[in-house]
């Protein structure tokens, strides 16, 4: 069963609190229904995602295009954690709290965390831009491959990438006559082959 089950991960119930056109645009959000972030278990945003559905909320797990070990796939874009919406004023969030797949809502002391639309319009941005993404760009950073660093203070320097995660490469570089390791965002990286 696919987390993606309409041309967008954000599902629409009967409130119509929040919409997706097919090119992920959000359009109408309702303004009386704020959105909260809910923490799930490890691995269990898709069981999060189906059971919030199920129960009538609106939810929306934000994926994020992958490539490892040259296969493409996608994973949350904040792991273990969903954006969920009451679908009318009188749902009540009490009943997220058994959802199986969520652990608890997000709160700050008493008050439940709610997140402002035009947050999850920049995610859901990023998620379009990130999705659309060729494979073969996804796949440039891969161990064994040689780079180039650029627009830092050791731009110019060349080095072999060690380990890749969405967020930062490591990479094994010889610096004065000495291997070792730098840490670096994947943005500030050219491949050389």
């Amino acid at each position: 069963m696919g987390i993606l089950t309409m041309p967008a991960t954000l599902k629409k119930q009967p409130c119509l609190a929040a919409h997706i056109e097919p090119q992920l645009e959000m359009t109408t959000i309702c303004p009386a229904q704020p959105w909260y972030v809910a923490h799930t278990r490890p691995r269990q945003e898709s069981i999060a995602l189906d059971n919030l559905l199920a129960q009538g909320f609106n939810a929306y797990l934000p994926m994020y295009k992958t490539y490892k070990k040259q296969i493409a796939g996608s994973e949350p874009m904040f792991p273990r954690y969903i954006f969920l919406q009451p679908a009318n004023p009188q749902q009540s969030l009490a009943t997220v709290r058994s959802t199986r797949g969520i652990t608890h809502l997000i709160r700050f002391g008493l008050k439940i965390a709610s997140l402002d639309p035009s947050v999850l319009k920049a995610i859901q941005a990023l998620e379009k831009k990130r999705n659309e993404t060729p494979e073969d760009q996804l796949a440039r950073l891969r161990p064994g491959r040689r780079v180039r660093v650029r627009d830092t203070a050791l731009d110019g320097l060349e080095g072999l990438v060690h380990t890749v995660s969405s967020k930062r490469v490591t990479l094994l570089m010889e610096i004065l006559g000495q291997q070792r390791e730098l840490i670096i965002s994947p943005d500030k990286l050219e491949t050389l082959d």
